[in-house]
């Protein structure tokens, strides 16, 4: 291969690849030849790779939802169901989430929890009792 075949070949996997994968390589008779990303797949990138990536999967048995679709050119996104929060975040994705703390008899809950923090709970002080959510007085 020439020296201007190579810069050749190199053009077109920078000019097709995103979204798409390497169908055949570049040779002396031929240029690139590339494909679409199947469903379920995706090139962000232009890359010289036969095949696509695989989307992330926002498993709601995770506690994850879709925060953004997959599409050929950009993985999916994935964001906290309600009741979760994220542990894992990776750009404005979560990678991986937690249910959030349910507070105990005896406690209250004195910060909610947020998609990004955990539920906070303090103990109540004397004199009241807590079903986990707010303290209240004993009754006389």
């Amino acid at each position: 291969m020439t020296p201007s075949t190579q810069y050749l070949c190199t053009s077109l996997h920078l000019l097709f690849l995103t979204g798409s994968q390497v169908r055949s390589d570049c040779t002396k008779r031929g240029s690139t030849s590339c494909q679409l990303c199947l469903n379920g797949t995706y090139m962000n990138i232009p890359t010289g790779l036969k095949n696509c990536l695989p989307c992330t999967n926002c498993n709601a048995g995770s506690g994850l939802a879709i925060k953004k679709a997959c599409t050929r050119e950009s993985d999916a996104v994935c964001k906290p169901l309600d009741g979760f929060f994220c542990v894992d975040q990776d750009g404005d994705g979560c990678l991986e989430a937690r249910n959030h703390t349910d507070c105990r008899p005896g406690q209250y809950i004195s910060q909610q929890g947020t998609p990004f923090t955990d539920t906070i709970c303090k103990d109540c002080i004397g004199g009241t009792f807590s079903n986990g959510t707010f303290c209240q007085p004993h009754t006389k």
